[in-house]
């Protein structure tokens, strides 16, 4: 029973599951969509390939809404350099060039 406890001190901080295909229809959050290959560490979830969705039902969703897109495992660390980069222009003052303008706009319509 020693080996146990001290397995389960050593892991106590890790959060990861390891999710090989996922199939959504309709689950709890009215999403329709899949998942494959998503690995979720720390509450963070990287995907090979993810799309949710969220189909019209007249009450609160009113039109088609893409919830959730991820390819190849880019979606957390491609927002997360367009995060700083626009917290970066907001308190350095440093301006972004039109490319990273572009690039920000491009990842927020994709990656939302």
């Amino acid at each position: 029973m020693k080996i146990l406890q001290k397995i389960a001190w050593l892991t106590r901080k890790w959060n990861l599951s390891i999710r090989l295909f996922d199939l959504q229809l309709h689950d709890n959050l009215n999403s329709w969509g899949f998942h494959i290959l998503a690995i979720s560490y720390n509450h963070s979830v990287y995907s090979l390939l993810a799309f949710e969705c969220r189909l019209p039902n007249g009450a609160e969703v009113k039109r088609f809404v893409v919830d959730h897109v991820d390819i190849l495992f880019l979606r957390k660390p491609l927002n997360d350099w367009a995060c700083d980069l626009e917290e970066n222009a907001m308190w350095s003052g440093r301006t972004p060039t039109k490319l990273e303008e572009i690039a920000v706009a491009l990842i927020g319509t994709i990656f939302k």
